[in-house]
């Protein structure tokens, strides 16, 4: 306890030397210090005043230059302005230029359109024309069938008239006939049955 008592106390007093040569070291650079401040702040004004006139100098410069940018600009005014004029006129040439080959397309286009539908309906015509033809044709054609079929009929039916007919007529013929051939076989028997008659009658007598 006592050494560290001691120890402290060295310090402490070591601390204090430290302190006293501190202060006195900064009383001593003191001037030393305002030496350098004055060197420091002559220093700091000549690069101020040695900036600014290159400040100043690189101002007037870009002024100068402005001006002659200005000048310059003012002389290419008027060329300018011949310029876009001949922009604008050459801009105007190829917009009539493209108007005009889009108005010959568009005409060739319509002439195109206006030839296609008058070929349809030249095709349309001409496919009604055949249509026509064809139904006109198809309806003779089955006139001609209607008519043949009827003739067909009509001739059929009057065959089986006439079939009928002779027939009928055939029966009637047949039936005369038998009606002849019965009663000549009708006077033969009652001929014979007399001459049979006859005959007995002559052997009784």
């Amino acid at each position: 306890q006592k050494e560290r008592k001691e120890m402290q106390q060295k310090l402490k007093s070591q601390e204090k030397k430290v302190d006293y040569f501190e202060r006195a070291k900064r009383i001593e650079e003191i001037p030393l210090m305002k030496k350098s401040f004055d060197e420091k702040e002559v220093l700091d004004r000549k690069f101020w005043e040695q900036q600014e006139a290159e400040r100043l100098a690189m101002v007037i410069a870009e002024r100068k230059l402005a001006v002659d940018h200005r000048e310059r600009l003012e002389r290419m005014h008027a060329d300018r302005d011949i310029f876009f004029e001949k922009i604008k006129a050459q801009r105007n040439a190829a917009f009539q230029e493209k108007l005009r080959e889009f108005e010959a397309k568009l005409a060739e286009e319509r002439k195109k359109r206006l030839l296609e539908r008058k070929i349809k309906r030249k095709e349309a015509r001409r496919e009604a024309w055949l249509k026509e033809r064809e139904e006109e044709a198809k309806r003779k054609e089955e006139e001609e069938q209607r008519k043949k079929e009827e003739e067909e009929r009509l001739k059929k039916e009057e065959e089986e008239r006439l079939e009928a007919i002779r027939k009928a007529e055939e029966q009637e013929r047949y039936k005369k006939e038998k009606e002849v051939r019965d009663r000549q076989a009708e006077i033969a028997r009652q001929r014979e049955e007399e001459a049979s008659r006859r005959l007995e009658e002559k052997e009784k007598a």
